[in-house]
């Protein structure tokens, strides 16, 4: 048997595989330690699994590895007394039960798990130290020197606390002690959960505010999820440790749901990277059962976090994502956060396109000089230009160029240039591909051609009609492997037809959504769509009807608004009949309730700006919203009704009304996600009666207004 030290010192070298070695030995021992103390089997196999991770994480901490069993021990103790706490809290907060004799055995039979309670209730008359020695003693039969090995306890001490609890303990009591501890166990399953969350990804925060998260694997390779703005302020404060459970946002909602009915968030997984969107599975435990949810990585994070679930990354996901150095090997998580942190800056940093090359001359390998360098030609958005003056940009990137011959950075000003032509306003490949047919020229003697030159020539080849070039490079450097789902690329638009190019990308739907992907400047951006053709006679009236066209929902009859007012107790209700998003008002959102009057829900400065979560019909990855209902769909929930309950200073009080069979919960959610979830579910929205009196809109003669009234510039 490889002794405790061979081991750490084979982990501490990258063999994540010996830990293993470790879980397999000390498992019992740490479940059963967790369990004397929890008194729970749920509780102490959580416990146990965390002890393992935090000793992982720890590991270069310990200073003599032959102590590993003493110090695994002090780090089960301390896991253990964090989740009492934790289950302390959950038993204090008012409205929540514990779900724990659900997830505890779902499937034992009565007698089962009156002999189970039994031997626990036997076990919790002992003290503490008693108990802990006969749960070791009975769970796997550690000798006494053993368990004085694990705990740091002399053996005579051991020995004195094992008589004593066997004396309490009746003869026939203890041997149904040592069958149910025994049979309690963890399996081998156990060892494969606490590996998967080993190598599950880390989640870190742009120090300073932006769209992305940065992830980190198991291996310290490093890669970005791009987000929205409020996904990313939903997500930063549980990566800080000032998240509650108590928040109402959509994703803290909806994990408050699933736990009042006994389901848990197992894990997410990031499964694919196609068109350079992210895609993730959100697996689900609910009773003995796995459902899996697909969802958009972006969300998932939310929910993962918050459940303090894994987060686990598919390998080549990882491979395509990551971030490397000039050699082309992954970064460090520190360089990773530092390139991070220069991706996300991107307002102004550079004052014009010479300053911009300065910088690359310092760093060859910096994004942010080239994607300030795309504005030369207006590739970028306007809204985020790096250069505060791109005018003579392309004259002064030619001169740069004509300066450098001769130099490392002569082959990257020519791949910069012709950059400039293919990725402009106005693309004009054939100026393009000279440039970087010099640039290859320079670098294949080198015999290492970029990635980024290779697709950018190809590319050129393709618009410019040069069918054979381009399928040539395309093959030559394996273009299409780089980027996964990437037939449909628009820089090979040209080439779709072709029977070569589709016996390489395979068959290509030319009706699905693509974009260009510079490999220059790093940059993507979607096709531009054909315009429409205009009709040839539409009135006045068929015009402004299709700007006034609501976002609808279904009614809700009178008696069962009725019993909905007996169970939440907030007075009359009434029903929410359509959703209307008007140009002219951005501060509000405003709904249309029975008797067609417009009332409005007062949106955050920070949501004005940001459009309503609902689900177009087109899009497949489901959004916020859709997420929460496809969610609760798969663990067998019903989402009954959206009520808006009442107004206080925190904002409008609004709950999502959720169902089982006969139980029913009720669990607070913010306005703006209760007006994203109601309507993308369709589900019945209630408002109650004195809410919409407040809210109502009115004009300036105090009348009420229709929802279409307020569609109109003139209105208030």
């Amino acid at each position: 048997m490889i002794p405790d030290d061979a081991l750490v010192q084979r982990v501490l070298m990258g063999d994540i595989e010996s830990f293993r070695a470790l879980v397999e030995r000390y498992q019992d021992a740490v479940f059963g330690t967790a369990l004397s103390k929890t008194g729970n089997l749920q509780d102490a196999e959580d416990s146990a699994q965390d002890a393992f991770l935090a000793a992982f994480k720890k590991l270069a901490q310990l200073r003599d590895p032959k102590c590993f069993g003493a110090w695994l021990y002090r780090i089960t103790a301390n896991a253990a007394k964090k989740r009492l706490r934790e289950r302390a809290r959950e038993n204090a907060r008012p409205g929540e039960k514990s779900t724990t004799q659900r997830l505890e055995a779902p499937d034992a039979s009565a007698a089962r798990r009156e002999t189970r309670e039994t031997v626990m209730a036997a076990l919790r008359r002992l003290s503490d130290a008693h108990r802990e020695t006969a749960t070791l003693f009975y769970i796997d039969g550690y000798s006494i020197e053993a368990i004085g090995r694990f705990t740091a306890r002399p053996v005579g001490t051991v020995k004195r606390r094992l008589h004593e609890a066997r004396r309490k303990l009746r003869e026939e009591l203890a041997e149904m002690v040592e069958t149910e501890l025994k049979g309690a166990r963890p399996g081998k399953e156990f060892g494969d959960r606490v590996l998967r969350s080993i190598r599950r990804v880390r989640v870190f925060c742009s120090r300073t505010r932006g769209n992305a998260v940065l992830l980190t694997d198991s291996e310290r390779r490093s890669f970005v999820i791009f987000t929205t703005y409020r996904q990313t302020e939903a997500i930063e404060p549980w990566l800080n440790g000032q998240g509650s459970m108590d928040d109402r946002d959509p994703h803290t909602a909806l994990i408050r749901l699933l736990k009042r009915f006994g389901c848990a968030v197992e894990e997410l997984a990031v499964t694919e990277l196609k068109s350079q969107i992210f895609h993730g599975l959100l697996r689900l435990r609910t009773g003995n059962a796995t459902v899996e949810v697909d969802c958009r990585p972006s969300d998932g994070l939310n929910l993962a976090v918050r459940a303090n679930a894994p987060i686990l990354a598919d390998k080549k996901v990882v491979e395509s994502a990551l971030f490397r150095d000039a050699k082309g090997k992954p970064l460090s998580p520190a360089a990773a956060v530092q390139r991070f942190q220069e991706t996300l800056n991107q307002t102004r940093s550079y004052r014009d396109t010479a300053a911009a090359l300065r910088a690359l001359e310092r760093d060859p390998t910096a994004q942010n000089p080239r994607n300030a360098l795309a504005e030369i030609g207006g590739y970028r958005d306007p809204r985020t230009r790096l250069l505060e003056d791109p005018s003579n940009g392309r004259t002064q990137l030619e001169d740069w160029v004509r300066k450098k011959k001769g130099t490392r950075l002569e082959a990257a000003g020519f791949a910069m240039l012709g950059a400039t032509f293919l990725w402009s306003l106005c693309p004009a490949p054939e100026k393009a591909i000279p440039h970087f047919e010099a640039a290859y020229r320079l670098v294949a003697k080198k015999g290492d051609v970029p990635f980024g030159l290779a697709l950018d020539l190809a590319t050129a080849y393709a618009l410019a009609g040069k069918r054979e070039e381009a399928l040539t490079l395309i093959e030559r450097f394996d273009l299409l492997s780089r980027y996964r789902g990437f037939a449909r690329l628009a820089n090979f638009r040209p080439l779709w037809r072709y029977r070569r190019y589709r016996a390489i990308a395979g068959n290509v739907d030319p009706k699905m959504e693509c974009c260009f992907v510079s490999g220059q400047f790093g940059c993507t951006k979607p096709e531009p769509k054909a315009r429409p053709k205009p009709q040839k006679s539409v009135s006045k009236s068929r015009k402004k009807a299709t700007k006034l066209l609501p976002v609808m929902t279904r009614k809700t009859g009178a008696a069962r608004r009725r019993r909905f007012e007996e169970w939440l107790g907030c007075g009359s209700l009434t029903s929410v009949e359509s959703l209307w998003t008007p140009p002219y008002r951005a501060d509000a959102v405003v709904l249309g309730v029975e008797g067609k009057r417009a009332v409005g829900i007062p949106q955050k400065k920070a949501d004005r700006a940001a459009p309503l979560g609902l689900q177009p019909p087109h899009l497949s990855r489901p959004l916020t919203a859709k997420l929460t209902c496809n969610t609760l769909r798969r663990v067998g929930l019903r989402l009954e009704a959206v009520a808006f309950l009442r107004r206080s200073r925190s904002g409008i009080e609004a709950a999502l009304i959720v169902s089982e069979g006969e139980r029913r919960e009720a669990v607070p959610v913010t306005a703006r996600g209760a007006v994203e979830i109601g309507f993308t579910a369709k589900c019945p929205v209630l408002m109650t009666v004195k809410l919409a009196e407040k809210l109502c809109l009115r004009d300036e003669a105090g009348r009420p207004l229709a929802p279409k009234a307020v569609l109109k510039p003139t209105s208030s």
